[in-house]
């Protein structure tokens, strides 16, 4: 289980990284976190200042294996698609930038 306890995430690195390695996480709700975490489903989240929901989130993971299975892979899943996504607007800019005289 992974724990992003941070109040000051912009872009949440390294809870990304662990749900790209399909590890079920529990992570503060900031910066773009609730973006991709979707509570019981890919993940879960808590305010900051409530720290036993923290421990109840962690606990209930820890207690429940499918549960455990359920999160760590639509994790991966999540991250995987927005991978493909960002690989397609990769693609976009480049033919954007690959026209002459800004012609579409």
């Amino acid at each position: 289980v992974f724990v992003n306890p941070s109040i000051m995430e912009v872009h949440a690195g390294s809870l990304r990284e662990a749900m790209a390695c399909g590890m079920p996480c529990v992570s503060t709700y900031c910066g773009s976190v609730g973006e991709f975490v979707k509570e019981g489903c890919n993940g879960f989240i808590y305010r900051y200042e409530e720290f036993e929901v923290l421990a109840g989130k962690v606990l209930k993971l820890f207690s429940d294996e499918k549960l455990m299975n359920y999160v760590g892979k639509n994790a991966a899943d999540t991250i995987l698609a927005m991978k493909e996504r960002q690989g397609s607007i990769v693609d976009i800019y480049r033919d954007v930038l690959s026209k002459k005289n800004g012609e579409l």
